[in-house]
This record gives structure tokens, C-alpha cells and sequence, in this order.
């Protein structure tokens, strides 16, 4: 359901309307565009709407339609109630620190979140540090926080840490904060891992072989045929096929497997079998 300035709606048309959708929980995509405006009454019947139940929302687009700072906390509330949420548009609202952080806490506990946009934002490296403070859930797979402009250089280490801390995690990040920040070559290098597949290489038990092929198909698509783009393409590529040939000589508790010791029992095997069958070659 969609529902734009176009359509000549006012804040309380809009309450009640949300409010009225507590009672379908079929919906799965809401999406409340650019009606700007004072929006708390909004926001009261959104978390109303993600507190209910029987809701089962997956996509809740908010652009430019609440128009209020400081009042995450009330959308924060339902979120935390809410388990079936995976896409969370929140762009060119007047968000600030405190609504970054109360909007944190509760994306930790919605365990099927994939995407959160608060770009055209307002927070600052302090409401950033909050966010790079937290263990987010491993679905979680972007985070746009482009034409953030009150955020400085000084963020360009967050961004650092965030990807470092989720792997499956890509940043879209004003270009000024990687192109002039001294993390540079390393914030280009996880945002290319982390897009291309970095996860797998933390799996304990590892990667199917017969799964790197799709993966390195995919890697092959991310990237462009320009020379910037091959050189990142080929560094990703030796760093993911790095991973599983590291992890494929460990033992499951971590100790160092002795490939020396492998061939000889292999060796050993081969003369066993011959031994059985004479006309073996």
C-alpha cells in the first residue's frame, strides 16, 4: 500500500488510515511518501500498527513523511514488538542522535531486518558511535546513510568498525568521508568484501566447494570490466579464495592440519589398495 503527497492526504487522514490497517495482517509493504508536516500522530499509529500482533509488515517506507525530531522513541517501541520487518526507510526525516540511538536498540532485537535507510539525516558522529556500539543482527545487509552531512571525518573509523563487526554489512556512506579519510583503502576493501561474500569465510564448518563457483559468478557481476573496478574485483577474489584454503587446513578445533602427514596416508591407502588388487596400477 502507498500512500503520497499526491494523494492530498492530511496527518490525521493519514492516522486514522494506519490505524485502521491494525485489522489486516495481510499487509506486507506500507509506504507513507513525502507528506512532511508535523508527524507525531503518524508515528503513534505506525508503532501502534508494528505492536499489534497479528501484523506481519515487511517493508515500512517512511520518506520525508514524518517530519519530527526527537521522536523516534515512539516508533522504537513497536519496532521492538514487532519480528517480521526486513526493509526500514526512514530517509530525509529530521533524524538527530537520540533517534538514531532509540532506533539502534530496537533494530537489534528484529532478527529479520535486512535494510535501514536514514539517509538526508541530521545525526552526528557521536549518534554513529552509538550505532557502531551494538551487535546488529546478522541479517542485516545495508545501511544508507548517504547525504549525511553533518557527519565529519572522524566517522570514517566507525564506518571502519561496522564493517569490520558485520560482515554481511554494506555501508552506502557519503564518498568524502572514504575518499578523504586515512581509512580509505580499507573501508573500499571491506565494502567490496562484505558485498561479494566475506560471511562465508567465518563459517566454522566451511563452504561447500560446489558453492564457490556461484559465488565467484556473483563476484564477477558486482564489478565492472573498468580498470578500477578489475583491480577490486581481482583483490576480492584472491582474498575469498584465500579463506577457504585456509579454513580446509584446519582442524575443527582450530589446530594447524599437517599436510605432509596427509600424503603419507594417502600413500599408504594407495599401497594398501594395490596390495588387495595386484593388477592395480
Amino acid at each position: 500500500m502507498c500512500i503520497r503527497d499526491g494523494n492530498n492526504f492530511i496527518h490525521s487522514e493519514i492516522t486514522e488510515l494506519v490505524e485502521g490497517l491494525v485489522s489486516h495482517p495481510s499487509l506486507k509493504e506500507l509506504r507513507l511518501d513525502e507528506h512532511g508536516g508535523n508527524g507525531t500522530g503518524t508515528l503513534k499509529a505506525l508503532a501502534k500498527l508494528l505492536a499489534a500482533g497479528k501484523c506481519e509488515l515487511e517493508t515500512l517506507e517512511c520518506w520525508d513523511a514524518l517530519g519530527v525530531a526527537s521522536h523516534m522513541l515512539i516508533l522504537a517501541d513497536g519496532l521492538k514488538c514487532h519480528k517480521h520487518l526486513q526493509k526500514l526507510d526512514l530517509g530525509s526525516n529530521y533524524f538527530v542522535d537520540d533517534d538514531l540511538e532509540h532506533l539502534t536498540r530496537s533494530i537489534t532485537t528484529c532478527l529479520r531486518m535486512e535494510e535501514v535507510d536514514v539517509s538526508r539525516s541530521s545525526i552526528l558522529d557521536q549518534g554513529l558511535a552509538f550505532f557502531a556500539s551494538q551487535e546488529m543482527p546478522r541479517s542485516l545487509r545495508l545501511l544508507n546513510l548517504n547525504d549525511c552531512r553533518e557527519l565529519t571525518e572522524k566517522s570514517a573509523h566507525l564506518i571502519l568498525k561496522i564493517l569490520q563487526d558485520n560482515p554481511n554489512l554494506y555501508v552506502e556512506c557519503p564518498h568524502r568521508l572514504v575518499r578523504e579519510s586515512d581509512h580509505c583503502e580499507e573501508i573500499q576493501h571491506l565494502l567490496d568484501m562484505n558485498r561479494s561474500g566475506r560471511c562465508l569465510l567465518g563459517q566454522r564448518n566451511g563452504v561447500p566447494p560446489s558453492l564457490w563457483p556461484l559465488v565467484l559468478e556473483r563476484t564477477n557481476m558486482i564489478f565492472s570490466d573498468e580498470s578500477d573496478d578489475a583491480r577490486r574485483r581481482a583483490n576480492v577474489v584472491f582474498h575469498l579464495l584465500q579463506g577457504p584454503a585456509l579454513m580446509q587446513r584446519k582442524f575443527a578445533d582450530g589446530a594447524a592440519l599437517d599436510t605432509s602427514a596427509v600424503a603419507s596416508r594417502r600413500r599408504k591407502r594407495r599401497r594398501e589398495n594395490k596390495n588387495k588388487n595386484p593388477y592395480q596400477k
